[in-house]
């Protein structure tokens, strides 16, 4: 993390496969698709870990990876970076989706605001007066973030992160 806020706060995230969850040590095999993000906040723990705030920005398909070091124990990984598939043939239909997902977000939001838990009803937007309060978002940051939020399986969320 010292590297990464002392450079240009840039970072990948990618999944560790679920056969090799209980081996976390060295260096697990992943999932070959991940997210490249900014870190916009970064504080150091006591214990030496790290509480992060990361805005992915793109994803990615893993090329390569370059050995560690005795000075570089993190990976670095040689990736392609993934583009965004938006047909303008297919723009009305997002349009409708998109309209659709926000009442759908909507109406979660109005139904969380009446529980007593404030950290998830500020994560959906609880509170807020505008029909789409993601209008601003674009599609795949929605969609992403929406994938990342909820308790999916690890093989779900990465089917939603390798989709077009």
């Amino acid at each position: 993390m010292e590297a990464v806020w002392a450079g240009d706060r840039r970072i990948g995230r990618v999944a560790v496969l679920p056969k090799e969850s209980d081996s976390m040590r060295g260096n697990p095999a992943t999932f070959s698709i991940g997210c490249a993000g900014n870190v916009e906040t970064c504080e150091r723990l006591q214990d030496g870990r790290y509480n992060i705030v990361l805005l992915d920005t793109e994803r990615f398909r893993i090329r390569g990876e370059r050995p560690t070091t005795a000075t570089r124990l993190y990976r670095i990984a040689e990736v392609e970076l993934l583009e965004e598939a938006d047909d303008p043939e297919d723009g009305a239909e997002l349009v409708r989706q998109r309209a659709q997902l926000a009442s759908l977000l909507s109406e979660l939001s109005s139904r969380l605001e009446r529980t007593d838990d404030p950290v998830t009803t500020n994560r959906f937007g609880g509170g807020t007066e505008t029909p789409d309060p993601f209008g601003k978002i674009e599609n795949a940051v929605l969609i992403h973030s929406i994938a990342s939020t909820f308790s999916f399986s690890t093989e779900e969320k990465q089917k939603v992160l390798a989709m077009e």
